[in-house]
This record gives structure tokens, sequence and C-alpha cells, in this order.
């Protein structure tokens, strides 16, 4: 049994049936709130859907390329139809697409951003221009998020809840083994240190207590990360 009654052409914009569309496993972004899903939903109930989602054929199925959020919320309303470009791509185009978009978006955490920049350097086989080209982003914003895939996954988490900064992450990246960049990242939120404090702190625990130079308040910091 075929999704619809006729194959729908490339590009045209058609009602599918929520029940029909398979979630993008490549999407970048996994982090989706009920509040958000929820605004959302208020808003396509009162104003209609914008804009419609993309999606591609997957044998008698569909694939959605770019528009969870606005799935969701049509499946929070009860609808069982939502608009819908149906496009002819396949699963690498389908991923890059989905890359582009998210990484234009405006509400990523910074973790999300290097994940979907780090997948975009995969499809394009690590040519950062291509990249820049891709997302109008420059070459210091794509080495500055990719670093951050370099810290443990408890320190990412931190950075995705908002309990640490770029900056802290910054400063951790300079640490040496995975074990002392997340105790580090722990003691930071722990006692709230910003990122100029974890970074002295740092350094004061590298010198040792005793080493010239080194205040009162240096020693209360020292002393937390001990």
């Amino acid at each position: 049994m075929a999704p619809t009654k006729s194959a729908p052409k490339p590009d045209e914009i058609v009602d599918l049936d929520v029940n029909l569309i398979d979630p993008n496993p490549n999407q970048p972004r996994d982090r989706f709130t009920e509040t958000e899903i929820a605004e959302l939903a208020s808003s396509i109930k009162e104003q209609g859907l914008i804009q419609p989602i993309v999606a591609r054929p997957n044998g008698e199925r569909f694939q959605l390329i770019v528009g969870e959020r606005r799935l969701r919320a049509h499946k929070l309303l009860g609808l069982t139809k939502i608009r819908s470009i149906v496009r002819q791509v396949t699963e690498t185009e389908s991923r890059k697409i989905a890359l582009v978009e998210n990484i234009q978006r405006e509400n990523l955490t910074p973790i999300e951003e290097a994940r979907a920049l780090q997948g975009l350097l995969e499809i394009a086989e690590d040519d950062v221009e291509v990249v820049m080209k891709q997302t109008g982003k420059g070459k210091s914003f794509i080495d500055d998020r990719i670093a951050l895939l370099k810290l443990p996954k408890p320190v990412q988490k931190f950075i995705e809840d908002g309990k640490l900064t770029l900056e802290h992450a910054k400063v951790l990246l300079e640490v040496s083994g995975s074990k002392e960049r997340v105790a580090a990242a722990e003691r930071a939120i722990k006692y709230g240190l910003g990122p100029n404090e974890l970074k002295g702190a740092l350094q004061s625990k590298k010198g040792g207590k005793g080493t010239s130079g080194s205040g009162g308040a240096r020693a209360v910091t020292y002393n937390k990360l001990s």
C-alpha cells in the first residue's frame, strides 16, 4: 500500500500522514523540552503551520529531513496530517540538509552546533572551506566548536545543561586527562567558579600552594580544586 494515491513530485507540497513519517536518524539536535513543543503547538493551533516540514520517500513511508519540533507539535495537537515538502534526495544529501538547517538555528547548544559541524565535515571529507560556505560560519568558529567534542561526555553534558560556559570549556581543554577534566568541571560547578577563577585555580594547583605570588583568594580557590 503506497503512502499516497500518487507519488509526490520533487519538492511538491503535500499533506502527509504524521504516522507515516519516521524520525531522522541523523538529527543533530536530540534535546526537545516539553515546554518548547507545547509552545509551538499553541502557536500552530492559533496561526497554523507557517513553514512545512521536509521529508523524503523511504519505501512505503517517509523519513523526516527537517521539522522534528513541528512534527511533534502536530502529534501533540492530535493532528493526523502535516504540510510537507517531499524531496527526492539520498540519505547523505538528507543528512547534509538537516545539519545545515540545524546549524543555522539560534537555539542550538554549543555541543549540538559542534555535532552538526562535525557531521558536515565528515560529509565534506574534512574540507573546512566547504563547510564554511554551507553554513556561513568562520573557520575559528568551526574550530572552536569542534574542539568541544574532545571534552569527556560528562563535561559536554554540563555545557549542554548550561552549567558551564564556552569560556569554561576553553579552560578545561587545557587540562590533560579526561578524569582531570571531569573533576575540574565538577569542582567549578560545585563552588561556582567563573572561567578566570577556574583557570587561576588550575594554575595554582599545578604550581603548588606555596608558589610565589599566591594570595589568599588564590589559595582558597586552589583548595576548592584539591
